[in-house]
């Protein structure tokens, strides 16, 4: 478990089995995807037992950065390796990008221009969502998860969410580069860029 603290609050990185003694914050963060894409944005999800989750929430396969005070969760995302594979043919899916594009899940094919990568150095991040008005939360949120990818030899990010997503990103000081156009369902519109991994202390010494 990778633990950064904050002024007012922390950012855990959390897996199973590493990290079963603060599982809690896992689930309450799958509570806060719930309240928010579910209750709120009105999204169809799959959900049970008052938490929002789906085929890539595989202990052993997700990893979960959370900010939280405490035991209060503010915010958090998903990521995934891009080379781990969940269940067996045909059921057999990778991550939520790349399953787009190869037509295994209900989101638009033209997500990406070419496939995407099913590497180790590639990660994605998925499930933004944060319940708190400071955006300090989700930036540290995004850096934390920069740092973990960073430290385990990625050497990119895969992100899918709004389009304001992309703009937040580039204002944090990464580099985005769209893999496809805006696509839009029910539940919105939404885009995949991708971000190189970032040194971001020497970034900031030589800035």
């Amino acid at each position: 478990m990778l633990t950064v603290h904050y002024d007012d609050f922390d950012v855990s990185v959390l897996s199973l089995p590493q990290s079963s003694e603060r599982w809690n914050l896992v689930f309450d963060f799958l509570k806060l995807r719930r309240q928010v894409f579910i209750e709120k944005m009105k999204w169809q999800l799959m959900d049970s037992k008052g938490i929002e989750f789906e085929q890539y929430d595989i202990v052993g396969v997700s990893s979960y950065t959370i900010a939280h005070v405490g035991n209060v969760v503010l915010a958090g995302a998903r990521l995934v390796r891009c080379d781990m594979q969940i269940g067996a043919p045909p059921n057999e899916y990778s991550y939520m990008i790349r399953d787009a594009y190869l037509g295994k899940i209900s989101l638009p094919r033209e997500i990406c221009d070419e496939e995407p990568p099913n590497d180790p150095k590639s990660w994605e991040l998925t499930r933004l969502v944060s319940n708190s008005a400071d955006p300090a939360v989700a930036r540290a949120v995004l850096d934390v998860s920069n740092d973990y990818i960073r430290e385990r030899g990625g050497e990119q990010c895969l992100f899918l969410g709004p389009p304001g997503f992309l703009r937040m990103a580039k204002s944090y000081g990464y580099n985005p580069i769209k893999l496809g156009k805006i696509c839009g369902d029910e539940s919105g519109r939404f885009l995949a860029f991708a971000c190189a991994t970032r040194n971001r202390f020497s970034d900031a010494e030589g800035g």
